[in-house]
């Protein structure tokens, strides 16, 4: 991703983008033990939406109050 893709994100995907990367990065020994390709990927995906939803609901219940 070039650097002004990155900041034509919203501030809640740059956010995902982030934890997510840093989430991929951590996992990377447990993908080459127990992960093909394949599977990383679809796995990526899955925690990428799920960070974003969480992060949709922090926001949500920080502009409750």
């Amino acid at each position: 991703m070039k650097s002004e893709d990155y900041f034509a994100l919203t501030s809640r995907q740059q956010l995902t983008m982030l934890v997510a990367m840093h989430v991929r990065n951590s996992m990377e020994e447990f993908h080459g033990e127990h992960l093909d390709d394949k599977q990383m990927k679809e796995l990526n995906q899955i925690i990428r939406q799920a960070i974003f939803d969480a992060l949709g609901l922090v926001d949500l219940k920080s502009n409750s109050f």
